[in-house]
């Protein structure tokens, strides 16, 4: 394009020189100025149309140089873990893609999903170049930590064969690994979810960045580089060789086969990676957390960019993790970004796009794209979540309210047997005071909630929310409702150990010598959920009981009372000195 500029000036030139001699040409001159400035232009307007996703190699290095330029920020950013360690990110740009129904058998997994087609990445951010290795696990975390134990541990049950069932994993710590277990350039296995977010919290704090696990689409992203192949580039498995290798013994040290087009290594096997969504069972339950990238005791498909595994969320072989560091930009940057960025999408776009907000609890796209006409009840999966399922049930009081007040007639309709939102507000992980209050506030007693509102007095129990168990009592929620296993609330407060949940429902009547399926009253559950909590909060929730008449001496069906179980379990003295006095104040 500069060499065209260039051209443009020397034309201009030669014409201002001619025009002075030939003046009756100029209209000429004029018409082929004018076109050859045109040609100029829709070639540039070309190249940018171009960036539509799917684009070439050439295109995404380009769209990545340019990002890193646009932004001021450079291509590749290292952080120092401390001890002489580093952590290099690679800069991704933001961009939208699209799935390929084809390879649908891949995005299903393990989940018998229908996948949605849209996905929108709005602002760019920094992925690491590798995955994470010891060395900067252990720069972090010292080397005589959990994490090194843990190592230790499974060494040794390799040794015993514990693997037994799974004889992949026997060439997993080999013999020359015993010095350092692995060599510190092989990534970490074997770390939880829940670990790998203590490590981000730790490296955000030491550097100052905001450092955390990927989002799946976020991954799936990177991985892809502007392809809409299985495989990088292709949708062959063979096109594989050079970014993975059919290894089945073990992890390899990183970085040492060929990067994808943005510079990231080993996308594809040597371990799953850990990303920050999770998949959810029709009952609000968490399937698992999803990993992405295939491991080295598998086969080619499970390393496709668009596979999706749902994993238990404790430390597991060939699981392991590489993180993403946001770039900062202000909230005004971001609005502008998301509404250039929906313009002129289609109803479906819109609806895709919102569902991965409300997935990854996304507060300011929820909201502009519920403001877009995006459909918050719309479902996708055969579990038949929607986006406002997750907003109900993850997202901020913010989202909830946006979401709810742009269909108030989602709290009743709802397919046959699936969570309401009033349920799942209930067992929010944030805000479900609010949203609670919210549902009672705008739906009242109109059909379809008051048939939750018991079931939802009986969970707020068992969380041991008093807040939320007085609102529905006020609302009129049975205190004598049973669940499936003839427990009442007052026995859920009571297993969680909540003295002021306890006091209030024995407040409004409810009887502490009821009994549950297994003969077990208020009391009992109190003492077997004792080893949750502190001895004194189990101490105050059986005072609480005593003090209402609990009687000590009620056997459940394996003939035992609830002293006997605490001495059986040897529980606290405060414990049994609650239950030892008890009984000797029996009439």
């Amino acid at each position: 394009m500069r060499e065209e500029k260039k051209n443009i000036g020397e034309i201009m030139g030669s014409i201002r020189c001619y025009s002075h001699t030939n003046t009756k040409y100029m209209p000429v001159i004029l018409i082929f100025l004018i076109c050859f400035i045109i040609s100029c232009t829709s070639r540039e307007v070309k190249t940018a149309v171009n960036r539509t996703w799917p684009f070439s190699t050439e295109e995404a290095k380009r769209l990545q140089q340019e990002t890193a330029k646009r932004l001021g920020i450079p291509v590749e950013k290292t952080i120092d873990l401390g001890n002489n360690v580093n952590m290099v990110f690679v800069l991704i740009p933001a961009g939208t893609y699209r799935s390929d129904p084809k390879m649908d058998h891949l995005v299903l997994g393990f989940v018998k999903d229908k996948p949605i087609r849209n996905f929108m990445i709005y602002q760019p951010f920094y992925m690491a170049k590798n995955e994470t290795t010891m060395k900067q696990w252990f720069a972090v975390e010292d080397k005589k930590s959990g994490y090194f134990r843990m190592l230790e541990d499974a060494y040794r049950e390799k040794q015993q064969n514990v693997y037994k069932y799974h004889t992949y994993a026997k060439n997993a710590y080999t013999t020359d690994d015993i010095n350092e277990l692995r060599p510190l350039t092989r990534p970490v296995e074997l770390v939880s979810w829940d670990y790998c977010n203590w490590y981000t919290q730790k490296i955000s704090e030491k550097t100052g960045c905001t450092v955390r696990l990927p989002t799946d689409t976020e991954w799936e992203w990177a991985c892809r580089a502007g392809s809409d192949a299985a495989y990088g580039y292709s949708d062959k498995k063979e096109d594989l060789k050079g970014f993975a290798e059919d290894l089945h013994a073990g992890t390899r040290p990183v970085g040492m086969l060929k990067p994808n087009t943005w510079g990231l290594y080993d996308m594809y096997d040597n371990i799953y990676e850990w990303t920050g969504n999770i998949r959810m069972q029709a009952a609000g339950d968490i399937y698992g957390r999803v990993v992405k990238g295939g491991f080295w005791g598998n086969g080619p498909e499970p390393c496709s960019s668009c596979y999706v595994y749902p994993r238990s969320s404790c430390g597991i072989l060939g699981t392991g993790c590489r993180f993403v560091m946001e770039i900062p930009i202000s909230e005004e940057k971001k609005k502008q970004k998301i509404l250039h960025m929906i313009q002129g999408k289609s109803r479906e776009e819109l609806d895709d796009y919102l569902y991965e907000a409300s997935r990854n609890n996304d507060e300011l796209l929820i909201r502009l794209l519920i403001q877009a006409g995006a459909d918050p009840n719309k479902y996708y999966f055969s579990i038949s979540w929607s986006s406002m399922d997750f907003i109900a049930y993850r997202g901020s009081f913010q989202s909830f309210k946006s979401a709810i007040m742009a269909n108030k007639d989602i709290l009743i309709t709802r397919r046959k047997n699936d969570p309401s939102v009033f349920m799942l507000a209930l067992r929010s992980w944030t805000d479900s005071e609010k949203k609670i209050d919210l549902i009672l506030e705008l739906a009242g007693n109109k059909k379809g909630l008051i048939k939750d509102i018991d079931a939802a007095l009986d969970a707020a129990a068992e969380k041991g929310n008093k807040k939320i168990v007085e609102l529905l009592l006020e609302k009129g929620a049975d205190i004598s409702y049973r669940d499936s296993y003839k427990r009442t609330p007052l026995m859920e407060a009571a297993r969680c150990n909540s003295p002021d949940t306890v006091r209030v429902l024995i407040s409004k009547g409810s009887d502490v010598n009821a009994t549950g399926r297994d003969g077990d009253t208020a009391l009992m559950f109190a003492v077997l959920g004792a080893r949750y909590v502190s001895p004194d909060q189990c101490a105050a929730t059986l005072k609480e009981l005593i003090k209402a008449g609990a009687d000590v001496s009620i056997k459940n069906k394996k003939g035992m009372t609830p002293y006997q179980v605490a001495v059986k379990e040897s529980m606290d003295s405060k414990i049994i000195k609650v239950l030892r006095e008890a009984r000797k104040n029996k009439p």
